[in-house]
């Protein structure tokens, strides 16, 4: 996508949606063809970026189904200032109450999204930044903000990020007190040897036992709750 100044391009940018902005751009949604444009933060500030093409297209090839890829750069004249990428239309992991959600369609979006964290690593692709870069509706999750990624030799870690999310915004300010009374739980929390499909089969075995019957949604063990002064998970 190409524009020929920079007058061009705020005009085509008033014209769509303001979405967000995060620690690298700011974000609009072209609501014609269901694209977001993504312009650096680096050329609002300094007219300049250091972007190149080939490196925000990467991995563009690599075919998945959760992880977000851009799909065109943004340029004025021969400078890259943004990219392009598909919309998806679901929530941050941050801004959804985890009381309400289907353990078993949680579990098995998990399981889908893992085959692709396996793909991304059987092709090299070390993750990184994917904290608060983790979009879920209804069994599916979509991890966007893929820019930072990089090939390397530390794939054994990639899981890392997205099981801390899942148990932090599973557990954190809801059920604290209860994993730090149970040893099993207490130790699995936050490791990083476990995987959190591990981790909710047993927070949910663990709550099913203490309220007397099998839990689908963790509302069900909400006399549970205890509020913590500090949480650690920002949520929205």
């Amino acid at each position: 996508m190409n524009f020929k100044s920079e007058k061009q391009l705020k005009t085509y940018l008033n014209s769509l949606e303001f979405i967000g902005q995060g620690s690298q751009g700011i974000c609009y949604l072209d609501k014609t063809n269901n694209t977001v444009i993504k312009i650096f933060h680096d050329f609002f500030e300094e007219g300049i970026t250091s972007y190149k093409k080939e490196d925000i297209l990467i991995f563009s090839n690599v075919k998945n189904k959760t992880f977000i890829w851009a799909t065109d750069v943004i340029m004025i004249n021969d400078i890259v200032v943004g990219y392009t990428m598909p919309y998806i239309s679901s929530r941050n992991l941050w801004k959804i109450n985890p009381l309400m959600l289907n353990l078993d369609t949680l579990l098995k979006g998990i399981k889908n999204a893992t085959l692709d964290f396996n793909i991304l690593s059987e092709n090299n692709i070390v993750i990184y930044d994917i904290m608060y870069n983790i979009l879920y509706n209804n069994g599916t999750f979509k991890i966007i903000d893929t820019l930072e990624y990089s090939y390397g030799d530390k794939v054994k870690d990639n899981m890392r990020g997205f099981n801390l999310e899942i148990m932090l915004f599973l557990v954190d300010n809801y059920f604290n007190d209860f994993v730090n009374k149970n040893s099993i739980l207490k130790e699995m929390y936050l490791s990083d040897s476990v995987s959190c499909i591990e981790f909710i089969e047993a927070l949910r075995y663990a709550l099913s036992s203490y309220i007397g019957t099998k839990i689908t949604r963790l509302n069900e063990a909400k006399k549970l709750i205890r509020r913590k002064e500090k949480p650690i998970y920002i949520r929205n």
